[in-house]
């Protein structure tokens, strides 16, 4: 198992909330897909509703507060 993969597990164990609020990235889009997929983490995206939804189409983000 690899550092990275420890470091999930141990993220699964006790489950913390992150907040997002750079909505305008779509990288932001693709760390938040990526980390609810894995299910470490909560996350809440802070910004515009609308816009978090056109900016974040194609991106599993359903999840997110």
């Amino acid at each position: 198992m690899g550092f990275i993969d420890v470091i999930k597990e141990r993220a699964k164990t006790d489950i913390k909330t992150i907040v997002l609020p750079e909505t305008e990235d779509l990288r932001t889009y693709e760390a938040a897909e990526a980390v609810l997929r894995d299910g470490t983490a909560n996350l809440i995206l802070v910004g515009n509703t609308e816009e978090i939804k056109e900016k974040g189409a194609g991106f599993d983000i359903s999840k997110a507060t």
